[in-house]
């Protein structure tokens, strides 16, 4: 299920909620659905970043193990921020393109990958060629851009020769 549809689901069922968002370690929406206009929903999880971020840095101080969630309560509204671990919100992400990984992740469990790690290692392969692919890409548009411009240089002057 798409990311927006789980989204969309939460927001439906939770009532008086305004939105839900999932955002990247940084805060970087990855998906975001709201009932509020989309911008306050990015800038709101942009702070959820800083805050995850800050008090990461203090739990780890304490030496407390992990963070499992924080909710702030105001007068009028109440956030709930769960830093979710990355492999969960990986899987919900790909699970759509599971048909397509499966025949690869065969081939790599036969090859001798473990099988529990079949699915992620066919990511990791494509994600691996699609890398490959985009720096092949870049080169062959440098390579033409330096042609291009060593084409419109004009040549040299000759130095006229001393009789």
């Amino acid at each position: 299920m798409p990311f927006k549809d789980l989204l969309t689901a939460l927001v439906e069922k939770i009532p008086g909620a305004q939105g839900a968002i999932i955002a990247d370690w940084e805060g970087e929406a990855v998906a975001q659905v709201g009932l509020m206009d989309d911008y306050d929903l990015k800038l709101i999880g942009a702070h959820k970043g800083v805050i995850l971020h800050n008090l990461r840095e203090v739990i780890d101080r304490l030496g407390e193990d992990e963070l499992k969630e924080i909710v702030i309560t105001t007068g009028k509204a109440q956030m709930l921020i769960r830093p979710e671990d990355v492999g969960v919100l990986l899987s919900g992400l790909f699970m759509d393109f599971e048909k397509y990984l499966q025949p690869i992740a065969a081939f790599l469990i036969d090859a001798g990958v473990p099988a529990q790690h079949g699915l992620m290692a066919a990511l990791g392969l494509v994600y691996l060629g699609l890398t490959l692919l985009s720096l092949l890409i870049v080169i062959v548009v440098l390579r033409k851009n330096l042609r291009s411009r060593q084409g419109k240089e004009a040549p040299p002057a000759e130095e006229p020769v001393a009789e």
